[in-house]
């Protein structure tokens, strides 16, 4: 019976790297007999694949993210953060696709650097490859080409090395139900090798730290919706995680936890490689050092918000409440007579008016806005306010394919490009 119970106990295991599933990656039938297994695997520099560039140039190495984009809709990152790659401090992803077996092409090349001490936010539509991409990252499913490297260790192949500093915190809360908040990072400090002494410690403040030692002996199923996703953001943190996936860690939770995780989130990016995908526009623009909008499967721009705002954004809008609903066609004559005939009535419902003033025409703002203050009551005008793009402007603008013309040219350029590769 103890013979019998190893073997099946080894068959279990061997079948369980080596069986096709929807989910992890899968190893070669004789993985047990390679020496890495065993004995791990040696870190050595990788050598340049048939997608590299052999002696890179410093302009070639600075649009490396830009391969499959606009250089236009990139932003390039400062010397400083150039330097991260020397010391092999970033995560850095080459070429990346996914083509399922039923020929759908999910991601159709990414190419990607995430500095560490920065948040790198991550948008896109449903659909758009995000999450396959995120997938794909944390070992959940295979990618179909490309390689990832990470603080100098490849993210694909020493996938079990990875494990020990990476962290993620999923879409949907993954938790044991009869646990509390309290043993569960217990269990992640032990996945984790944090020694025993100094365990108490960083449970300790990590549940201060996102608002949840308050029910640290309330068990997970009992927990509020928003509880269990703080759970679930200090779990990903938990035990030095130097790599952090987050996707959507603040969907559930009320404005008042929002804005307290973002805090932490802050805080807590020194030192660590945090990636972040979500829905919420603003949490981008606050938390995102770099934000990055997939659409198609691949990136389309890449940059700080307020370069994507500068770039893909519409300019100002000038909103006015008139005093009365009738049709004021004298604002917009006004307007143009003023600022210039670029700008472009948006919108006239009811006694509220809207116009689009294009960035360059700020310059004439001074002037205008002092004798428009002046001039209310000759144009019925009750009161008006302005607005400069939002994040979530340009992201609708991005992810509708409603590019500047050379964008949208460039972006054939690249499908063209790519269907000659496959070719």
């Amino acid at each position: 019976m103890i013979i019998s119970l190893l073997l099946f106990f080894w068959i279990g295991i061997w079948l369980d790297n080596v069986l096709p599933s929807a989910y992890g990656l899968r190893k070669g039938w004789c993985f047990c007999l390679s020496p890495h297994y065993w004995c791990g695997r040696a870190r050595r520099p990788r050598k340049n694949s048939k997608n590299s560039i052999d002696a890179e140039s410093a302009e070639d190495e600075l649009y490396f993210e830009a391969k499959y984009m606009k250089k236009d809709n990139f932003e390039p990152v400062s010397r400083d953060l150039i330097k991260q790659e020397a010391d092999k401090k970033i995560l850095k992803v080459t070429d990346l696709k996914k083509t399922f077996e039923n020929g759908f092409q999910a991601v159709k090349g990414v190419n990607l650097k995430i500095y560490n001490g920065q948040i790198f936010a991550l948008l896109g539509h449903n659909g758009a490859g995000k999450t396959t991409t995120i997938s794909m990252l944390t070992g959940l499913i295979n990618s179909t080409s490309g390689f990832a490297e990470v603080f100098g260790v490849d993210l694909f192949e020493d996938m079990n090395e990875v494990r020990h500093f990476l962290g993620v915190c999923p879409q949907h809360d993954i938790l044991f139900d009869l646990l509390t908040p309290e043993e569960h990072l217990e269990i992640f400090c032990d996945f984790k090798g944090v020694p025993r002494a100094e365990q108490a410690e960083q449970i300790k403040k990590m549940l201060i730290d996102v608002d949840v030692y308050h029910h640290r002996d309330t068990v997970a199923e009992n927990l509020s919706g928003g509880s269990r996703r703080k759970l679930s953001v200090a779990i990903a943190l938990i035990g030095g995680s130097k790599l952090v996936l987050l996707d959507e860690p603040t969907s559930g939770m009320d404005l008042s936890a929002r804005r307290k995780l973002w805090n932490m989130l802050k805080n807590y990016k020194h030192n660590r490689i945090i990636i972040l995908t979500t829905h919420y526009m603003d949490e981008a623009d606050i938390l995102g050092d770099r934000i990055g909008i997939m659409t198609g499967g691949q990136l389309i721009c890449l940059g700080s918000s307020l370069f994507l705002k500068n770039r893909f954004g519409v300019g100002y809008n000038l909103t006015m409440v008139k005093k009365t609903k009738e049709s004021n066609k004298m604002i917009g004559k006004y307007l143009m007579a003023h600022l210039g005939p670029e700008v472009k009535l948006l919108q006239e419902v009811s006694s509220e008016i809207t116009f689009q003033i294009p960035n360059a025409l700020s310059a004439k703002f001074k002037d205008f806005f002092t004798k428009f203050d002046v001039e209310l009551d000759q144009l019925g005008i009750r009161s008006y306010g302005i607005s400069v793009t939002t994040l979530e402007e340009v992201f609708l603008k991005v992810g509708h394919g409603e590019l500047p013309d050379d964008s949208s040219k460039a972006t054939s350029e690249v499908k063209a490009h790519m269907s000659i590769d496959a070719s």
